[in-house]
């Protein structure tokens, strides 16, 4: 009788433990959930941008092309939420320090979607292109993709 009723405390202190500990991870996940602005956790800002990470840089005409039509892939499946979409532009000055982070708007998608149509309308194959990326300052997601003409 006697080994029965430590077995029923001893059971009760683990029960109790793991009470406690459920209850300080789940006090720790908001705490660390409501420090930033973003609902968003590093995984998932990472496999956002990691589709277009890999077109960072200097690439070909080809590879440019295939930037375009990921974008686009992408405007696509994100259209229910604008502030996910991407824009491709192909200016001729590069994003800079200055302006590599700036704010995701709800602007036009369908714009953000025929960017990347036009873009890739004006790539040629053969040619260099200079990839470069804006960020939104608050996400850190991408929510520009500039490219430039190497040869400019």
């Amino acid at each position: 009788m006697e080994n029965a009723s430590k077995a029923l405390i001893i059971a009760g202190a683990i029960i109790l433990a793991v009470l406690i500990i459920g209850i300080g991870m789940s006090v720790f996940m908001q705490a660390s959930n409501s420090t930033g602005d973003s609902d968003l956790t590093e995984y998932e800002i990472t496999q956002f941008n990691q589709k277009f990470i890999a077109y960072e840089g200097t690439i070909s005409g080809s590879k440019a092309m295939a930037l375009c039509d990921t974008v686009r892939t992408h405007n696509g499946q994100n259209s229910d939420d604008p502030t996910r979409q991407v824009l491709v532009t192909t200016e001729a000055s590069d994003i800079t320090a200055d302006d590599a982070y700036g704010t995701a708007t709800e602007d036009d998608s369908d714009e953000k979607f025929k960017s990347a149509i036009n873009a890739k309308a004006s790539l040629k194959n053969g040619k260099s292109y200079n990839v470069t990326f804006q960020y939104d300052k608050n996400t850190q997601l991408i929510i520009k993709v500039n490219i430039r003409d190497k040869s400019k």
